[in-house]
């Protein structure tokens, strides 16, 4: 005859083999997400990195703007003040440039033209991971790939990530700016938000 003791035993037992379950079958379903959002992202960059490296290697003229912007950043003065223009990406050249100043020589234009177009495809790879999780979130990330995709080989995208113009470290910032706020409404953290509103304002 089975005791009322061991029928509880039971139940406690199959009850936490149940939760034990679910928790695995939970963990399980979550890293095939993450392995599913690391395979579209690799996807993503590389395809962005290819391309944009090479049109910066066949690229023979920059745009009239990366000529303005180059000369602030040769202009340490000029870099402070924008001349006239916003500051941060001529300062993000002229970081990109000392950064990279071991590989060819400092005092090149054609130094500076290259550390102009760096700063551009970086900014593109980074602003293409964000957009990809923004997409993720409200469309998932299967067309959320396919959106971020087809926008990474659009000619006029394609030409703007490898030229001197500001074009995708605004859009990175607005991105990663965009993103912050969607996780602040969702895990409801205030800092999350001030984030937001500092990587717009470096967008802007």
């Amino acid at each position: 005859m089975v005791s009322a003791e061991s029928l509880y035993k039971d139940k406690t037992v199959n009850k936490t083999s149940n939760i034990k379950q679910f928790e695995w079958t939970v963990v399980e379903k979550n890293r095939l997400v993450e392995r599913q959002d690391f395979v579209h992202i690799a996807v993503l960059v590389t395809i962005a990195l290819v391309i944009g490296v090479y049109l910066i290697a066949t690229t023979v003229l920059i745009s009239k703007d990366g000529t303005l912007y180059i000369e602030c950043a040769r202009k340490t003065v000029d870099v402070a003040r924008g001349e006239g223009q916003a500051p941060g990406y001529p300062f993000s050249i002229y970081l990109m440039h000392k950064a990279a100043g071991v590989f060819y020589d400092t005092q090149s234009l054609q130094g500076w033209i290259i550390s102009a177009q760096a700063v551009s495809l970086l900014s593109k790879l980074i602003a293409t991971i964000a957009l990809y999780f923004v997409g993720s979130y409200f469309v998932g990330s299967r067309l959320s790939f396919w959106g971020v995709l087809i926008l990474s080989i659009l000619p006029d995208s394609v030409g703007y990530g490898s030229d001197a113009l500001t074009d995708w470290p605004n859009v990175m910032f607005l991105a990663i700016g965009f993103l912050l706020l969607l996780s602040g409404v969702r895990y409801r953290k205030p800092w999350i938000f001030g984030c937001a509103g500092i990587a717009g304002g470096l967008g802007y």
